[in-house]
């Protein structure tokens, strides 16, 4: 079962509605790519495995951090911003029989790979942003034991200049 859905998507970063297959793709590979890199491989299971049992890191909640009352957004949001990001850089293109392609309306101008770029790059930040937060819920509830996921969600740019 997918941990974010279409419907969830359009609540949280809207894609174009005529687009719900291509976003059952970009959702599956984002967070198969994404979830492990975030939690680890051993929560990112037990979240797959039983998200019911998961709903606080999910949909977000208020909690305890050093004495203060924090409220995260929850993953699902940080998974909607990722798939929005990925959706921004491949939405454009379909691939054929004879590779991918670009198709060309003459009401209407494409946006070039930097502006792209630019906007899923914001998407990202937004991630990036509310994940800060989702990690800190995830050190106060203690829900990893054995296994350290990454401490910064991952970004296209590897070496974060």
């Amino acid at each position: 079962m997918a941990l974010l859905t279409y419907a969830q998507q359009q609540a949280i970063k809207p894609i174009s509605p005529n687009n719900e297959r291509r976003y059952l793709q970009l959702q599956k590979d984002v967070e198969e790519i994404q979830l492990p890199r975030l939690l680890g491989y051993k929560l990112a299971q037990l979240v797959q495995d039983a998200p019911n049992s998961y709903a606080d890191l999910l949909n977000g909640s208020t909690f305890d951090y050093c004495g203060d009352t924090l409220k995260h957004k929850g993953l699902r949001y940080c998974l909607a911003y990722f798939t929005y990001a990925q959706y921004v850089l491949e939405s454009g293109f379909e691939d054929t029989f004879t590779g991918m392609v670009r198709q060309n309306r003459t009401e209407t101008e494409h946006a070039t790979g930097g502006q792209l770029k630019q906007i899923a790059q914001v998407s990202i930040e937004g991630a990036e942003t509310a994940w800060s937060l989702v990690k800190k819920y995830i050190e106060s509830a203690n829900l990893i034991e054995c296994e350290t996921p990454i401490h910064k969600a991952p970004t296209n740019n590897f070496y974060n200049i």
